[in-house]
């Protein structure tokens, strides 16, 4: 596995004991796997579809001596790990189960008065305290903001009856949950169930 030198270190250590090899040796990725490549006479290389032009050139130009095609490929790593062994469904498990908290946390903490930042960060908190990270960064918002599914939460404070929506997830070994609820302060009206519905 060839990194930058961002994540190198960390990719090392957590490659410790399994067989993956971690590089940060200061090259381009393409010029990396070219070097290695020529002793083990590999005449195709798989690259998704998706990768910015200049990474592309960069790859051609690096296997042009090498006579290595380039063959596009498109979601085939995303079709691969769409598959998940049992240590990644724990992981999935463990993050949700985490998610799962955290809404159950701030159905209890929420409260009239609080602004989006201030749940957002409860909530930020909670994920960080109980779990290994975020999936992204939390989304609250309340009132005509919940409206906004992408909503940057501010200062909006939460009023009697409004809508408060949440955006969130938990992360456990770099697999993460991903849950978004509504709720509503106070006793919906009907056109609020109307809309939730």
């Amino acid at each position: 596995l060839h990194s930058d030198s961002r994540y190198d270190k960390a990719l090392a250590a957590r490659a410790q004991g399994t067989e993956w090899e971690v590089s940060g040796e200061p090259v381009g990725h393409a010029r990396w796997l070219a070097a290695r490549l020529g002793d083990l006479r590999v005449k195709r290389v798989a690259i998704e579809d998706d990768v910015a032009l200049n990474e592309y050139r960069a790859w051609a130009a690096a296997f042009e001596d090498l006579g290595v095609e380039l063959v596009e490929t498109h979601d085939l790593v995303r079709t691969l790990r769409a598959v998940k062994d049992a240590d990644e469904i724990e992981c999935l498990r463990a993050a949700q189960e985490i998610t799962d908290a955290a809404f159950t946390h701030m159905c209890e903490w929420l409260h009239v008065g609080v602004t989006e930042r201030e749940a957002g960060f409860e909530l930020d908190t909670f994920l960080r305290r109980h779990g290994q990270g975020l999936a992204f960064p939390c989304i609250c918002a309340t009132g005509e903001n919940s409206a906004n599914p992408h909503h940057i939460p501010d200062d909006t404070a939460a009023r009697e009856g409004d809508f408060f929506l949440m955006d969130f997830g938990g992360r456990v070994r770099d697999y993460d949950a991903d849950m978004t609820r509504t709720v509503v302060f106070g006793t919906p009206s009907a056109q609020q169930r109307e809309i939730y519905d």
